[in-house]
């Protein structure tokens, strides 16, 4: 099979134009294989690093670029500017009065790390002034009524790329002024079209062949153009979709882009073509192609015949012979050339793996000498809340050792991290936007830091509360920390103005937000495209609740209003069917409500921004893409109580003349807490809903303490795993706190024996394993690297780290002080998922649980369920080979497995599975960690179970273990225990474990 390499690919994130997701297109590739792939989206870089990221994945490299829209020379707007250097509250880029229209457009790929900053800032140029009048959109008003607009295409002129030429590769296609000259039959102007190009930039002629109409004689006049100017030629498919069978998909959303129906003479036709063809494809289309070169004589257009050509500069031209086969190895072997040179290394081109900070404070030593000042300074004039509110019997000294203790952990941890600009620059903004007269609190795992409550960033003092610095930040983790300022959502505009104003917006720019197709944005686009009336269009749209489109079908037969709705009839099936094929895909850019950026000066080197609706700079980074880029994300979020305080306080000022300061008021007022044991909490932050007020009554709490505990349990994860009614029932005496191990009463008895809080999970974890805190990783946290790189600190894919982890807690685990069966017992359900950071793997069907055949009421509680409610309840659960002992609880006659889709009650699985970790049951620990010998008792299995399929003492189940998802095949897990001096179980090749 040939070798190729797409250079010219849209994926879903060109907004109503492609169709496939980067990692879909990356995943087909890597399957096809292609050595590399690249990404060229229409118009912005706003998947760049999802491409980057599916491709490392996937195992080949990346290659990035635009397709780019060309304004004719001397259409640009007077005094206009790069994105970024326009004051905020300017009239924004898409609303600029309208030139002339577009040329054409071209595709340029970026080579290396210049070129990349060389595209960021291209494409900012174009967003900044270029702004054709071309697509069409349709919005809705106040009224409520759709309202059509011409938007603006982002543009650039043949000098702007000039000017940003470094480290580009313009691709000269089909609809660029070089291929129009060529089908209008201009050989003479695309010739000086091409020079042109050349003198100025890395052009490279583009071959694409989508056989329409006279597209393989365009192909060939372009392949022979590129070999009379002696310029290098590629060839692509321009693709926008990952199989022909999304062609009428596609059609639809050009014609939503255009606001025009299916059929209208603006469309371009389809056939099809455009998908991500395979090497064997894309050589056909070169060979279709030098077939086309070779025949005839077009003399009378003016164009030499191939013959007479080859005769004209010999046999020592660069181009081929005059064999078709080797026109097809030359148009092959120049794209597979381009693809190498292109080819992007993550870290060294992109930054990927680096963290870039702001460096107003110096570099981070400087930074980290002036942190530790200002926060030596806080704790020698007792700023901090446990220096006045010591418990009985702390002295004033010995509060002071422990802060300075707790400040010389967290220096130590931020010099390690050099973290140290980070918050010196956040603790500034918290300053400036308070110096306002603005509301301005923390949330979130910051509020763990003891240097963000010496630095005024937080009001919480973690030494009062007990709280962790691992949790937020980290030596080991990857992952970078993320401060959450909760302003006055009246005044939240006005933060970000004060953050921009402080920093420059070469380094500061909010983060955008993708507004992907649901099921009425689809169905009212499919709809208007196939020329339904707009009052039939409404009615069918608002039929539907507000759901996934692809659940449009779903929702027909199974919700009794859309049944009777009468919807679901043959000519509208169509429409359903495409509507549900654009579920997800990007429709537009939103500025995200809360995200800012902070990085240096070089930020306009590595994204590209454009100007939001409310005037400020609007990186093309979402939130993960922030992460994987390595810049910080500052959470600016507007709380609406934040203001409703203020404004309170406005007016009792204005009433009385009395300042009134929330922050001194004591937080022992027993009249408040009575009220709230009342239940009587409407208009009461985070206390208010309904289940709230059912659950503050219950518990009636009598401090503050008892407040974070209320909020903490109201969360999904300990209202599935039923951890609030032991917690009730341990709280009023009805029942004495049950800890699973003595050496668990210190993590466990603020909340009853029952685990709340992710600092509990950490002490936890550092009890059973001895393992350092910072080794565990927050929730939500994993690696977004490359696969293999470890990135800043030990172990940044969670190998090392989970060897450590694991070594550890089998150490502990056979401690006889430690009874076997604690570990999975100390960390439940969701908690354990969270902060163990284990990866849900299949588990058998239900079949394979014992008890199958009696079976069992829907809702009854499964094994993960009994799992979850009896840690809750402090009983101890030891498993074995067998099934389960007496001391623990037996699964019920039918116990029922569950089924892995979303939704469904899965929540056992982590903890099952680490729990199988933590025993040595899977092979995750290198050979020299086991224990050989033939008198090693058998360990845990998970089957469980009776019978002869029964995996236990007399020997591994002999039945097929069916996947959990699809019940096919053999289960593909790890699975493994040992017996007998040998390891039994299925292996991760599909086979019997044979290892001795």
């Amino acid at each position: 099979m040939p070798e190729f390499a797409h250079l010219h690919v849209a994926s879903s994130y060109s907004l109503r134009y492609g169709m496939a997701p980067p990692a879909v297109l990356a995943a087909r590739a890597a399957q096809l294989g292609m050595p590399a792939l690249a990404l060229t989206d229409r118009d912005g870089l706003w998947g760049a690093f999802k491409h980057v990221q599916a491709c490392a994945n996937a195992g080949i490299k990346p290659l990035l670029g635009a397709d780019l829209a060309l304004r004719p020379e001397g259409s640009q707007p007077a005094g206009s500017q790069l994105a970024g250097s326009q004051p905020a509250g300017s009239q924004p880029a898409g609303h600029q009065p309208a030139g002339r229209q577009p040329v054409g457009r071209v595709t340029l790929l970026a080579v290396g790390r210049r070129g990349w900053a060389s595209l960021c800032r291209l494409v900012s140029a174009a967003h900044a002034v270029g702004n054709m009048p071309g697509d069409a959109t349709n919005y809705r008003d106040n009224s409520n009524k759709q309202v059509s607009a011409v938007t603006q295409v982002p543009a650039v002129t043949r000098d702007q790329i000039a000017e940003h030429a470094d480290g580009l590769v313009v691709l000269l296609g089909p609809a660029s002024d070089v291929g129009q000259a060529i089908a209008a039959r201009r050989p003479d102007q695309a010739r000086r079209a091409l020079e042109r190009w050349r003198r100025q930039n890395d052009a490279v002629v583009e071959i694409v062949d989508h056989l329409d109409r006279k597209g393989t004689f365009r192909a060939a006049r372009m392949a022979e153009l590129a070999q009379e100017a002696r310029a290098q030629v590629v060839l692509t498919n321009a693709v926008r979709y990952l199989d022909p069978a999304d062609s009428p998909a596609a059609q639809v959303l050009d014609a939503a882009r255009h606001l025009v129906p299916l059929g209208s003479p603006r469309l371009a036709p389809h056939n099809g073509q455009a998908y991500l063809a395979s090497p064997a494809e894309m050589a056909a289309v070169a060979e279709r192609v030098a077939a086309a070169m070779s025949q005839g004589s077009w003399a009378s257009q003016g164009w030499a015949s191939w013959g007479s050509w080859v005769s004209r500069i010999g046999r020592v031209s660069r181009g081929p012979g005059v064999t078709t086969a080797r026109a097809v190895s030359w148009l092959l072997r120049s794209t597979v050339e381009l693809a190498d040179r292109c080819a992007l290394d993550p870290a060294r081109d992109l930054g990927i793996g680096s963290r870039h900070l702001p460096e107003t404070h110096g570099d981070p030593e400087e930074a980290q000498h002036i942190l530790r000042e200002r926060c030596e300074h806080a704790i020698l004039h007792g700023h901090y809340r446990s220096a006045t509110s010591r418990e009985r019997g702390t002295s004033r000294r010995r509060a002071a050792r422990t802060a300075r203790d707790r400040l010389d952990h967290e220096l130590n941890i931020i010099a390690q991290t050099r973290m140290a600009p980070y918050f010196l620059t956040v603790a500034d903004a918290a300053d400036r936007i308070k110096a306002r007269g603005i509301r301005c609190a923390i949330r979130g795992s910051g509020a763990g830091s003891f240097v963000n409550h010496l630095l005024g960033i937080s009001a919480i003092d973690p030494l009062e509360y007990g709280l962790l610095m691992e949790r937020f930040l980290s030596p080991v983790r990857n992952t970078l920390p993320d401060i959450d300022l909760d302003v006055e959502s009246a005044r939240r505009l006005e933060a970000y103005q004060i953050i921009f104003d402080a920093y420059g917006e070469e380094r500061t720019a909010c983060v955008c937000m993708m507004e992907t197709y649901r099921a009425r944005s689809a169905i009212r686009d499919v709809a208007a495209a196939m020329s339904l009336p707009p009052d039939e269009i409404g009615a069918i749209a608002k039929a539907f609740p507000h759901i996934r489109a692809k659940h449009i079908t779903a929702a027909l037969t199974e919700l009794p209003e859309l049944r009777q709705s009468r919807l679901a009839t043959p000519h509208l099936e169509t429409l359903f069917r495409i509507a549900e094929q654009l579920d997800g895909l990007p429709r537009h850019v939103a500025m995200h409500p809360c995200g800012v950026l902070l990085s240096n000066a070089a930020l306009l080197d590595r994204t590209a921004v454009q100007r939001s609706a409310e005037g400020f700079p609007l990186s093309q980074l979402d939130k993960d893409d922030a992460e994987i880029a390595g810049v910080i994300k500052l959470d600016v979020l507007g709380v609406r109580m934040q203001s409703a305080m203020a404004a309170t306080l406005t007016e009792i000022k204005r009433t009385t003349s009395e300042n009134i300061d929330l922050d001194a008021i004591p937080r022992d007022d027993a009249d408040t807490y009575a009220m709230i044991q009342q239940s009587r909490t409407i208009g009461c932050f985070q206390i208010e809903s309904p289940g709230q007020r059912e659950l503050v009554k219950k518990l009636a709490p009598r401090d503050i303490a008892d407040l974070i505990v209320d909020i903490s349990l109201f969360r999904p994860g300990p209202v599935n795993s039923d951890m609030i009614s032991p917690f009730l029932r341990a709280r009023h005496g009805l029942t004495q706190p049950r800890f699973p191990h003595a050496a668990l009463r210190d993590a466990l008895e603020e909340t009853g024996g029952v685990v709340v809080f992710h600092e509990q999970v950490l002490r936890i974890i550092d009890v059973l394993t001895a393992a350092d805190r910072a080794v565990v990783p927050r929730p939500g946290a994993g690696p977004r690297l490359r696969p293999g790189d470890r990135g800043p600190g030990v172990g940044g894919g969670g190998g090392v780290r989970r060897v450590r982890l694991l070594q550890g807690a089998r150490r502990r685990v056979r401690d006889p002080r430690l009874p076997v069966g604690v570990a999975e017992t100390a960390l439940p359900g969701r908690v354990l998922r969270r902060g163990a950071h284990s990866r849900p793997r299949h588990v058998p069907q239900a079949r394979d649980h014992p008890g199958r055949a009696a079976g069992r009421s829907p809702g009854a509680p499964g094994r993960g369920q009994l799992l979850c409610r009896t840690v809750a309840r402090g009983k101890p659960i030891v498993p074995n080979g067998s099934g389960w002992l007496p001391g623990g609880p037996r699964l019920p006659p039918g116990g029922q497995g569950h089924q892995r889709r979303r939704g469904g009650p899965d929540c056992h699985r982590p903890a099952v599975h680490l729990a199988a970790r933590l025993l040595g049951t899977r092979e995750d620990l290198p050979p020299g960690s086991r224990t050989p010998g033939p008198d090693r008792r058998p360990q845990f299995s998970l089957r469980g179970g009776h019978g002869p399929n029964a995996a236990g003492p007399a020997g591994p189940g002999r039945g097929a273990r069916p996947c959990g998802r699809t019940g096919r095949g053999i289960h593909t897990g790890p699975l493994r225990w040992r017996e007998g001096g040998r390891w039994h179980g299925r292996s991760r090749a599909r086979g019997p474990a044979s290892r001795p």
